[in-house]
């Protein structure tokens, strides 16, 4: 459960860097890609994430939903202004959210389909969300032939060695000699 509206943020504007940073992994001639013709395109996905951030904190601040914005090509199209539009909208909802009191968490506000849900749950169904397309995102790279950003700097490779080396120098042992 979140407590207070400020690390609520903090950890948002975590989540969006990263999100950012496969954002611009996107080679700028495949921003319009997407893997068929029903899917959503690299650019309809960030557009999203920017529209439904959107609409969600404005619910949370105003106990009340706005019309889906759309993701449309129309509001953000080359690369450049896609990433302006995601940073833009997402420096004004957390503005927003930072008018509210910490106590504001706790309110119940109707969720997508009307039915009554705390704020705190709100927020982090953005978060839940954010994450869902990023990996969605990760995915397109990878059938495009790119390459996916590390989340945390690290792939697989490093997290085994950097594991093994922390579980040996914790234990003086490794799991493989039975002694841990």
């Amino acid at each position: 459960m979140i407590k207070d509206i400020n690390s609520f943020i903090q950890y948002f504007d975590g989540i969006r860097r990263r999100t950012l940073n496969f954002a611009k992994a996107i080679p700028e001639d495949r921003i319009d890609w997407s893997p068929h013709e029903d899917a959503f395109t690299c650019g309809d996905i960030l557009r999203h994430l920017a529209a439904v951030e959107t609409i969600t904190i404005h619910t949370v601040v105003h106990d009340h939903w706005q019309t889906y914005p759309g993701h449309e090509k129309c509001l953000a199209g080359d690369p450049e202004e896609i990433i302006h539009y995601l940073e833009t909208n997402h420096v004004d909802s957390m503005g927003m959210l930072r008018m509210l009191p910490d106590a504001a968490l706790d309110l119940p506000h109707p969720d997508i389909n009307g039915r009554p849900i705390k704020a705190w749950r709100l927020l982090m169904s953005v978060i839940e969300h954010e994450v869902h397309h990023r990996s969605q995102l990760a995915s397109y790279l990878e059938m495009m032939g790119a390459e996916p950003p590390q989340i945390f700097g690290l792939g697989v490779d490093d997290v085994a060695r950097l594991s093994t080396k922390l579980a040996t120098d914790h234990s003086g042992s490794t799991a493989k000699d039975g002694k841990l």
